[in-house]
């Protein structure tokens, strides 16, 4: 992120995918102090613990940076060299944020409001041009 501010970039545009891969929440919450956005993938994905994935979404929310954080599924995937270019393991359907994800949200207390930010307000204001 230094780099990127030195090349003058501004880090409100900068989306650090993958965020929920570093283990240190004090550097998650760095960035997001700074203005980029922390968005934490693999809702759903039996690879990726949803109990730390939901612990890493709720220590955001409660230190104050609700505001830039973002979810996915991280579940879009073609592999060309496949047959109708599935992946080996199939795809996952885009519902574990609805049926599964939010709800846990809800139930550890994160308001509608907050739930409405992450998952539309925060991705319009990162995606917009």
């Amino acid at each position: 992120m230094d780099v990127l501010e030195e090349a003058g970039l501004d880090l409100q545009r900068f989306i650090w995918v993958h965020a929920q891969t570093e283990p240190d929440l004090t550097v998650l919450e760095e960035a997001a102090r700074r203005g980029a956005y922390v968005e934490l993938d693999s809702v759903g994905a039996p690879y990726q613990s949803q109990t730390d994935l939901l612990e890493i979404t709720l220590a955001l929310i409660e230190v104050g940076y609700t505001d830039q954080l973002l979810l996915s599924h991280d579940a879009g995937w073609y592999n060309p060299a496949r047959p109708n270019g599935l992946p080996e393991d199939g795809f996952r359907a885009y519902i574990a944020l609805t049926k599964e994800f939010l709800p846990a949200v809800l139930e550890r207390g994160i308001n509608e409001e907050q739930v409405q930010l992450i998952t539309v307000d925060n991705p319009a204001r990162a995606f917009a041009f």
